[in-house]
């Protein structure tokens, strides 16, 4: 068997897409794996992948392919935005059906279950959580309900002691917790959504940072298989990255701050020929509601939210139509599936236009990076430079920028100017591990060994304060482990010399 059929196998039986552009990636990932699985060569590895049953295939390459990178609360916004849809539901059916679907190692349907505790501690309710992965070690790893200090990002210390308890240096969820939690093994691109712990429909589906691995007409069949799971009324929501008209386009989108929602309603669409305009007909309940009680939504009793980031645009026919200003959900998503040129014409629009009163810095800044990356992969380093010094101008305390610009001098053979950029970023950021690292390389690549030395020595000592179970950022998946690995071979190469 050849790499190439296993890229199309990836894309057919995992959902995980590689477009051509990106094969040296999933070449690099496949030679990790033949190594880890004692094979020397990786057509070997190959061959054995396709002479064992499927189930055992699909196992073994998800263990390599997915990322398990999450965190309790990720996305706060997401549940904030869904509090009182849910107060509504319980109150309405007196039950309430969840799915968690690509639920990695448990956090997010364990959020769940910790917010449906908060919201109804006394309360009796009829109440499934189920979860489901393509990855039986993070399901397993889910089902213990141990974790790390690194899953705590987003979680406040008077709820991790509330539901949780120390075990050595990890801590475990408790079990009251963990029972509302139903864990079962799920391939989202096997066609089939038969849930062993759930047989009818959900109220809510999240399904975030999954879809952005997956083909477009495989995202469009996930996204309609939700549709069709979900109860008249419910909502299904998405990674910030995977927001796209491309395949919702069944729902009503909610705009929320730092958010957005996709309800099942009825909705009538009207799409006018030439200017591409959309119109939504409200119920006649919906515009009674919004006359009685301006800027008070009657169903929840919370202030209602409108779209975030809006701004009118006049067309030359003298029609205003709304676009957000930094659209980098979108944007992310387009450079996520390879689509670099439409990514950079999104945000070479939006970006250009200095930031107005009250915007998002962390959203632009966010944009910022997209589009850098974009125009780096797609070729044009002399514009992606010129963009990270805009990058900086904005954010000028920050390292990310900088480290951005030393990179991409560093491939442009400006060796000098990329120590001097991630010197800037050390400054600012001592204890930044992927600037430390990037230093030291380059001191390396310019023969300044003990310098390099130096920084490696910094770099393992950051790396001490991680777990080694912890993905670092900005390292494809890599763990601090693995990582420290990587560092300590370095430091024994440069002693060697």
């Amino acid at each position: 068997m050849h790499l190439n059929d296993l890229l199309k196998y990836i894309n057919d039986f995992l959902g995980i897409y590689y477009p051509v552009e990106r094969a040296h990636e999933l070449e690099r990932i496949i030679n990790l794996a033949a190594r880890e699985s004692n094979f020397r060569k990786t057509d070997e590895f190959v061959d054995f992948l396709f002479s064992v049953p499927q189930s055992e295939r699909i196992n073994l390459l998800a263990k390599y392919l997915t990322i398990g990178e999450t965190y309790f609360f990720r996305e706060i916004a997401t549940f904030e935005a869904l509090k009182p849809e849910i107060i509504n539901f319980v109150n309405k059916n007196g039950r309430l059906d969840i799915w968690s679907a690509g639920c990695c190692t448990g956090e997010e349907p364990y959020s769940i279950a910790i917010m449906l505790k908060e919201l109804f501690p006394e309360r009796h309710l009829r109440l499934n959580i189920t979860a489901t992965d393509i990855n039986y070690d993070f399901l397993k790893r889910a089902s213990e309900g141990l974790f790390s200090n690194w899953s705590f990002r987003g979680v406040s210390d008077s709820l991790k002691k509330k539901y949780f308890f120390a075990e050595g240096n990890k801590f475990r969820i408790s079990d009251e917790i963990k029972a509302m939690v139903s864990f079962s093994f799920l391939n989202l691109a096997g066609g089939s959504y038969h849930l062993p712990h759930h047989t009818g429909k959900f109220d809510i589906i999240f399904c975030r940072n999954v879809l952005m691995y997956f083909s477009e007409d495989l995202r469009i069949k996930a996204v309609n298989g939700f549709y069709e799971l979900l109860y008249e009324g419910g909502f299904l929501a998405l990674g910030l990255a995977e927001i796209s008209s491309n395949y919702t386009r069944q729902f009503a989108r909610i705009n929320f701050e730092n958010t957005v929602l996709f309800q099942k309603k009825k909705i009538l669409i009207k799409h006018a020929s030439s200017a591409g305009e959309v119109s939504f007909r409200k119920s006649e309940k919906s515009k009674k509601e919004e006359e009685t009680k301006p800027g008070k939504s009657k169903k929840s009793g919370t202030p209602e939210i409108n779209p975030i980031h809006l701004k009118s645009e006049k067309k030359a026919d003298g029609k205003t139509l709304l676009s957000e200003s930094v659209p980098s959900e979108e944007a992310r998503y387009l450079f996520e599936s390879g689509e670099y040129e439409k990514a950079i014409n999104i945000l070479l629009s939006t970006l250009s236009i200095p930031p107005e009163a009250g915007h998002s810095l962390g959203k632009r800044a966010e944009a910022f990076e997209i589009l850098i990356r974009a125009l780096t992969s797609a070729g044009d380093t002399d514009l992606a430079i010129d963009w990270c010094r805009k990058g900086i101008e904005e954010n000028k305390l920050s390292a990310r920028f900088y480290i951005l610009l030393a990179n991409l001098l560093n491939l442009a053979g400006d060796i000098t100017g990329a120590i001097e950029e991630l010197k800037k970023a050390v400054f600012l950021e001592p204890e930044n591990f992927i600037a430390n690292f990037y230093l030291a390389n380059v001191y390396r690549k310019n023969n300044e060994t003990e310098l390099a030395r130096r920084h490696l020595k910094q770099a393992l000592n950051i790396l001490g304060t991680f777990d080694p179970e912890e993905v670092l950022a900005e390292t494809e998946g890599i763990t601090a482990g693995r990582m420290k690995e990587v560092v300590e071979r370095q430091l024994r190469t440069i002693s060697n010399k």
